[in-house]
C-alpha cells in the first residue's frame, strides 16, 4: 500500500509540477503580452501626444506669424500715416503759389466747360483767388462766387445749377497721388 501510495503522490506530484510549469510558462506569456501591450498603448499615446504638441506648436508657430505681420503692417501703415500727416500739415499752413492757383482755377474751368460757375477754395486762400479773379477779365466774366470750403488748397469748380463739379483741391491730388506712389513709398521705406 505503501507502494502504492507513493506511486500515487509521485505521480500527483509530477502532475501537480507540470502544472505549476505550465502555469509558470502560461503566465510567463500573459505577462509578456501584458508587457507588449503596454509598450505598445505607451508608443501609441506617446506618438498621440507627441502629434498634439507638435500640431499646437505649428498652431502657435502659425499664430505668431499672423500676429507679427499683422503688427508689421500695422506699423508701416502708421509710418505711412505719419507722412500723409505732416503732408497735410504744411499744406495747409503753406501759402498758396498765385501761379499755381491760377493754373488750378484755369483747368478746372475748362474742365469744366462751362459759361458761368463757382469756385469753392480753402479759406488761406480766399483773398488771392478773389484778386486773382478781380484782376482777369475772362475769369471775372466766368466766375460768379468765390466760396470758402474746408480743405487744404486747391479749388473746386461748379458750375450755377450744382449739377456739375470738378474737385482740385490739395487734398483729392493728394489721395489720387497716394494711390500712384504707394507702391514706391512702401518700397523706398521698406524694402
Amino acid at each position: 500500500m505503501q507502494k502504492i501510495s507513493e506511486a500515487i503522490f509521485e505521480k500527483v506530484n509530477g502532475e501537480a509540477s507540470q502544472i505549476v510549469q505550465e502555469a509558470e510558462e502560461k503566465s510567463k506569456v500573459i505577462i509578456e503580452n501584458a508587457k507588449k501591450q503596454t509598450q505598445s498603448k505607451y508608443e501609441l499615446s506617446k506618438n498621440s501626444l507627441l502629434s498634439l504638441v507638435k500640431e499646437e506648436v505649428a498652431r502657435i508657430s502659425a499664430l505668431s506669424l499672423v500676429e507679427s505681420r499683422r503688427e508689421l503692417s500695422l506699423t508701416k501703415t502708421g509710418i505711412i500715416e505719419d507722412i500723409l500727416a505732416r503732408v497735410r500739415r504744411e499744406l495747409a499752413i503753406a501759402p498758396a503759389n498765385d501761379r499755381s492757383l491760377l493754373g488750378l482755377v484755369r483747368d478746372s474751368i475748362q474742365a469744366l466747360g462751362r459759361e458761368e460757375a463757382i469756385i469753392y477754395v480753402a479759406d488761406k486762400d480766399e483773398d488771392a483767388v478773389k484778386k486773382m479773379v478781380a484782376n482777369d477779365h475772362k475769369l471775372n466774366t466766368i466766375i460768379k462766387d468765390v466760396r470758402k470750403i474746408k480743405c487744404l488748397g486747391g479749388v473746386i469748380v461748379e458750375d450755377i445749377s450744382g449739377n456739375n463739379r470738378i474737385d482740385n483741391t490739395y487734398d483729392t491730388r493728394l489721395q489720387k497721388l497716394m494711390y500712384q506712389l504707394l507702391p514706391d513709398i512702401q518700397k523706398e521705406l521698406f524694402g
